[in-house]
């Protein structure tokens, strides 16, 4: 994502959540958003802004950065299923 300069965001996050369960698609707004806080707040996690003009870009990173960056993605969409988060 920080190689396309995109931030990560809770919608960015949504629809990542989206692509792994459909079942995602029938909530409303506020409960892709409730989603999405629960799963953070299970995992200690928050959403930082960039700082900074330059950005985070991907030949900037080391291997292991690049490779933690993945890491979370693939750790988000397999916990969402494996954990069977509630999504209501």
């Amino acid at each position: 994502m920080r190689s396309e300069r995109q931030p990560v965001t809770v919608d960015v996050l949504i629809q990542i959540a989206q692509a792994e369960s459909s079942e995602i698609e029938g909530l409303s707004h506020k409960g892709k958003v409730s989603l999405i806080r629960r799963f953070m707040d299970l995992y200690d996690l928050s959403i930082r802004e960039i700082t900074g003009t330059a950005g985070w870009r991907e030949e900037q990173g080391t291997e292991e950065d690049i490779e933690s960056r993945d890491g979370f993605v693939r750790l988000f969409k397999q916990t969402i299923i494996e954990k069977q988060i509630p999504i209501s």
